[in-house]
């Protein structure tokens, strides 16, 4: 995906932008202009709903990346109940379970883990 391919309202080539500049894709990496971009990606219509729970997915990733505190925590943890309200991406629903049990020990994790699965 090109700048330009971003510049017509493409939700999915935000995505895609902000996937390079957060890993270094081709561009120098750049935390915040792929923030700004998947933000972008998240807002627009023209994006596919699988897509915009990647950008959001992302975006947690790279706020969590970025900065190391309580306040990107919660940002990132109301993020990713966002991409998870349908169950259809894993990868979110994973990141939000290790996030909700970072603080617990160990015995309790893996209880709350395989009792959330039952049913």
């Amino acid at each position: 995906m090109t700048r330009a391919a971003a510049t017509q309202s493409d939700g999915e080539a935000f995505l895609e932008l902000g996937y390079c500049y957060h890993y270094g894709l081709g561009v120098r990496r750049d935390y915040p202009l792929a923030v700004k971009n998947y933000h972008k990606a998240i807002v627009l219509n023209w994006i596919t709903e699988y897509g915009r729970e990647e950008a959001i997915y992302y975006l947690a990733i790279a706020l969590l990346d970025t900065e190391h505190n309580a306040k990107a925590r919660r940002l990132a943890t109301n993020l990713l109940q966002d991409a998870t309200t349908d169950d259809e991406y894993p990868e979110a629903t994973d990141l939000l379970w290790q996030l909700k049990n970072i603080d617990k020990p160990k015995h309790l994790q893996m209880s709350t883990k395989s009792t959330s699965n039952i049913g």
